[in-house]
C-alpha cells in the first residue's frame, strides 16, 4: 500500500505484484486472521473478519496497487496460478520484464529448490456459493482485469 513511498525511497527498486483468484485470497486471509487472533489475543472475545470485510479490504488494496504500480519504472504483475503451473518460465518472464538477468546457474538453483519441495501442498479452503457470489459481485472489476472467472 506504500508503492509511491517505496519508489521515492528506492528509485531503482523493482516491483513484482502477484495476484491470485479472489476466492482463494479471501478464504486464506480469513484463515490467517483466525490463526493470528488465536495466537495473539489475550482473551477469547476477538472476532474474525467476515467475507465482506476481507473483500472490501482486498478491493482497496488492489485499487491502490493498480493506481500506484504504473508510477514505478520496473514492475510486473503475474498470476499466482501461472507461477504454480510453470514456475521456471514464469520466473524467466518476471526477470526479463523487470530487467534482471536470468542465468543458467540461477535456473539450476530454482529447479533444485522446486525438486526439493515437490511434495508441498498448499492449503485448500472452501467457501459457500453465497460467499462466492458476494466476492464476485464486489470484485467484478478486478476479476475481469486479471482474467478470473467467477
Amino acid at each position: 500500500m506504500r508503492i509511491r513511498t517505496l519508489a521515492r525511497m528506492f528509485p531503482k527498486a523493482r516491483f513484482i505484484h502477484i495476484v491470485r483468484h479472489p476466492y482463494d485470497v479471501v478464504s486464506s486471509t480469513i484463515n490467517m486472521w483466525s490463526i493470528l487472533r488465536s495466537q495473539n489475543c489475550l482473551n477469547s472475545s476477538g472476532v474474525d473478519p467476515d467475507v465482506r470485510q476481507v473483500t472490501e479490504m482486498l478491493n482497496k488494496v488492489l485499487r491502490t496497487i493498480r493506481t500506484d504500480l504504473p508510477v514505478v519504472s520496473h514492475f510486473t504483475e503475474i498470476r499466482y496460478e501461472d507461477l504454480i503451473a510453470d514456475p521456471v518460465e514464469t520466473l524467466k518472464k518476471i526477470y526479463t520484464k523487470i530487467g534482471l538477468e536470468y542465468s543458467a546457474g540461477f535456473e539450476i538453483i530454482v529447479t533444485n529448490y522446486l525438486s526439493a519441495n515437490d511434495e508441498f501442498e498448499k492449503n485448500v479452503f472452501s467457501i459457500t456459493s453465497e460467499e462466492k457470489h458476494l466476492i464476485a459481485s464486489m470484485m467484478k472489476e478486478h476479476m475481469e482485469f486479471y482474467g478470473y472467472q467467477p
